[in-house]
């Protein structure tokens, strides 16, 4: 939150634990300054800067104003959940590499679908979900490591280089 609110464009900025179909992500809330219009894509990108990768909100919700209680507290129960899903959903996926990493990324992220060029990261991945999508492709008997999901991004960057597992390999 310290480093949210730290942004010039924002002049409030709650941070919380949301947990939404599942799964577990920071989502961060804030209100712009007057005469501001900040991106929400681009203060994310502005936090991943400056945080470390499991620290970064899966997702920036702007509002003109953070709903309170009639104590003038935050109402944690009426803020929005993000709208992980209208970012999802671009190309579709072409051979088998890009379906499989296509359906694992949705499956770990608890998305309907997901877009060979869509990103995993701005669609709420984290590093704890990078975890997993690679166990979930492992067991699926694809070569993969987390590291992988960082560098490439998306499901048809991280396809290009992905190989099924030999099965001398132990899986």
């Amino acid at each position: 939150e310290t480093v949210a609110a730290a942004h010039p464009d924002l002049s409030r900025v709650v941070v919380v634990a949301r947990e939404d179909d599942g799964v577990r992500r920071l989502v961060a809330y804030g209100t712009p300054r007057p005469g501001t219009a900040p991106d929400p894509v681009a203060l994310r990108a502005w936090l991943a800067e400056r945080l470390p990768g499991h620290l970064v909100p899966a997702a920036v919700v702007l509002q003109a104003a953070l709903p309170v209680t009639a104590n003038g507290k935050l109402d944690r129960d009426r803020l929005p959940a993000p709208d992980f899903g209208a970012a999802a959903g671009g190309r579709e996926p072409v051979g088998e590499r890009e379906i499989a990493v296509c359906a694992a990324m949705a499956q770990v992220l608890a998305l309907p679908r997901i877009g060979a060029d869509d990103d995993f990261f701005a669609l709420g991945g984290d590093s704890i979900v990078t975890v997993r999508l690679a166990g979930l492709l492992r067991a699926g008997g694809w070569e993969a490591a987390p590291r992988e999901v960082f560098r490439h991004r998306t499901a048809a960057g991280l396809a290009a280089g992905l190989r099924r597992r030999d099965a001398s390999d132990g899986g």
